[in-house]
């Protein structure tokens, strides 16, 4: 055939459609279907490779001589029968000779071999080298090569397998090995055990423990001694917790002694006596030996104040400082409050609650402040006592 320059191909492509698909049909034939050989006048054409000619022939195929897929792939095949792969077929064609399963082993040692593509082309290499067998005697050998594959196949697996997850232990070491940082944060006490559980859970957690064993043995041991030391303080803070338990349970009981006397146990005196254990002590409630009375009595007493109430805001404060609120008010015959009377508490005094509060690192929520309140109440109902007396 006659090879077209460059402007006798454009020309060609602008004038006649199906003349211009047919000429790359032709060409794809002259150059037997061999992607480097098209390559070239795809490059003299100016295309990037040598798919854009191959697709007009196919084209050419489809619309003009209305071949499939199927016989398009068969007509290939007819000008270049090698296009199945020629390193394939001289594989194939060892296959057919033996049956011996170290030769057939060897066969795959000598030469790196796609099992996926080789799978693909036994039909095609039997279509095109077996013509002579019939279409059963066809299936027969099909089967049988991939029987005498299946040995390699597993083996192929099992290799792959091995590299994967040798793959995956290299990439999960990996992440170990970053992960061991978190071990010094324990050590320097910014973060504890219990966290670093919850970010790596048991299993990671106890592969990163071991791995830090083997790579910095002085780490380890430092990580382990401040395990032991956390568990020393733990036990000694839970005793600490557990006595100061008993301890409000009995001033709940009894009162407390100040220099006023006996007065009831409030919620300023558990943060001035306790502030450091006070989250602590209702998780640890259950751990004292209490009776069911005591138990209810405590936990009534905690449970009116959840440690986080809300604060006094800077206006509310200077309400409850500007309110009246007056201490020995008297009571008529059925007990009840006679209004104004009695003494009004001075603003100055409830300025000073606020500030003891404050300085104590008390909050200073409605609880707090109502605790100072009735401790002022007390303290006056006393000497009121006192002057009658």
């Amino acid at each position: 055939m006659r090879i077209l320059s460059k402007e006798e191909y454009d020309l060609l492509k602008k004038k006649d459609h199906e003349q211009w698909l047919k000429y790359c049909f032709d060409l794809c034939n002259e150059c037997k279907w061999h992607k480097n050989k098209i390559a070239i006048y795809g490059e003299a054409y100016g295309y990037i490779s040598e798919e854009r000619i191959i697709r007009n022939a196919k084209a050419y195929c489809k619309e003009y001589l209305k071949m499939s897929s199927k016989d398009f792939f068969e007509l290939k095949l007819k000008h270049n029968p090698e296009l199945v792969n020629p390193k394939y077929n001289k594989l194939l064609d060892n296959l057919i000779k033996t049956n011996d399963e170290k030769k057939i082993e060897e066969l795959f040692i000598q030469e790196k071999y796609d099992m996926n593509e080789l799978i693909n082309k036994i039909s095609q290499y039997i279509r095109i080298h077996k013509k002579e067998l019939s279409k059963e005697e066809q299936k027969q050998l099909e089967k049988s090569i991939l029987l005498k594959l299946k040995p390699i196949i597993e083996k192929s697996k099992k290799i792959q397998e091995i590299k994967r997850n040798n793959k995956l232990k290299e990439q999960q070491r990996e992440r170990d090995i970053e992960t061991l940082e978190l071990f010094k944060e324990v050590i320097k006490g910014n973060l504890t055990e219990k966290d670093l559980l919850k970010r790596l859970e048991k299993p990671r957690y106890t592969r990163c423990l071991e791995l830090l064993k083997e790579m910095d043995a002085n780490l380890y041991i430092s990580y382990q001694e401040k395990l032991l030391n956390d568990m020393k303080n733990q036990l000694t803070k839970d005793k600490i917790i557990e006595k100061s338990i008993y301890e409000i349970v009995g001033y709940l009981k009894n009162g407390i002694e100040d220099k006023e006397g006996i007065r009831p146990f409030d919620i300023v005196d558990l943060y001035i006596m306790y502030n450091e254990y006070i989250n602590d002590i209702p998780k640890n409630i259950n751990k004292c030996d209490l009776t069911i009375e005591e138990i209810r009595m405590i936990k009534n007493f905690l449970r009116k104040d959840s440690f986080a109430d809300r604060r006094i805001a800077e206006k509310e404060r200077n309400i409850l400082i500007d309110g009246i609120d007056r201490v020995n008010c008297e009571t008529d015959e059925k007990g009840r409050l006679v209004l104004n009377t009695g003494t009004i508490i001075p603003k100055e005094e409830k300025v000073l609650w606020f500030e003891y509060l404050e300085n104590n690192n008390i909050p200073v929520t409605r609880r707090t402040y109502n605790a100072m309140l009735k401790r002022y109440k007390q303290k006056n109902e006393k000497k009121k006592t006192k002057k009658l007396v």
